[in-house]
């Protein structure tokens, strides 16, 4: 089944209406016809099964067959990544979009490689489009936010809360991912709804900027006994993120 984006403000008739990019890509990439079924995503859980009824390389008219909501998963992770050089950063956008990623913050740490040169808006807008493309592909009806770049330090002003904050430690004795989720329902008797994954840059956060995030109550974790790339660790920390809070909370 194709799948398409359209924002929610544009997901209010009873015929839908695709152009632009979407037009284009229905009409001349992928070739299709009046008759064909689609299905439209609008990014906040909405989604409507439909049928092609006219098509041009400029609009596409779509007759709703059916629409439902999905709601909202019971837990959000926002990623903190350090911005990561060309591909690598758009590759683990689209890995994050697929595993329901709820927000994802580029910061820029003194590691960091990429320069954006003042482009921060241009690079966000470029790798939300991104993040379209990777919900359309993998089905996922919640599109993830992307902030604009932001400093480890701005970050950390911005006094983002959550439930628990982890930073993957490469350093030695860490407690594991789970021994924070365990810690957080045996004291607030529930999952947590919110959870912060802080990601490094390749080299690793500088000490100083580890004492920084510690200090703002950023709990370390080991992510296993081998040292990962970033883009690795971080698909690593939200495929164990999930597959823990997938699993029901049944307090002792």
């Amino acid at each position: 089944m194709h799948r398409f984006y359209l924002r929610p403000e544009l997901c209010q008739d009873n015929v839908l209406l695709l152009e632009d990019e979407e037009a284009h890509h229905a009409f001349n990439v992928l070739r299709l016809r009046p008759g064909t079924p689609v299905t439209v995503l609008n990014g906040l859980g909405g989604v409507w099964s439909c049928a092609i009824l006219d098509c041009s390389r400029r609009q596409v008219h779509l007759e709703i067959h059916q629409s439902r909501q999905i709601p909202p998963p019971p837990f959000q992770i926002i990623l903190f990544q350090a911005i990561l050089k060309g591909k690598t950063m758009e590759w683990l956008l689209q890995k994050a979009t697929e595993l329901g990623v709820h927000r994802i913050v580029p910061i820029l740490t003194e590691h960091t490689v990429p320069q954006l040169d003042g482009k921060h808006e241009d690079k966000k807008h470029k790798w939300q489009a991104i993040v379209r493309e990777a919900l359309k592909q993998s089905g996922n009806p919640w599109l993830p936010l992307i902030d604009s770049p932001l400093t480890l330090q701005d970050c950390l002003r911005n006094s983002l809360t959550h439930d628990i904050s982890l930073l993957a430690d490469l350093g030695p004795d860490v407690p594991g991912l789970n021994h924070w989720l365990i810690e957080y329902q045996t004291r607030k008797h529930r999952s947590p709804a919110t959870i912060g994954l802080w990601i490094g840059p390749e080299g690793d956060f500088t000490q100083t900027e580890k004492c920084n995030l510690l200090s703002a109550g950023v709990h370390p974790i080991t992510l296993g006994p081998r040292t990962l790339r970033s883009e690795t660790a971080a698909i690593c920390g939200l495929s164990i993120l999930n597959h823990e809070l997938d699993r029901p909370f049944h307090p002792s």
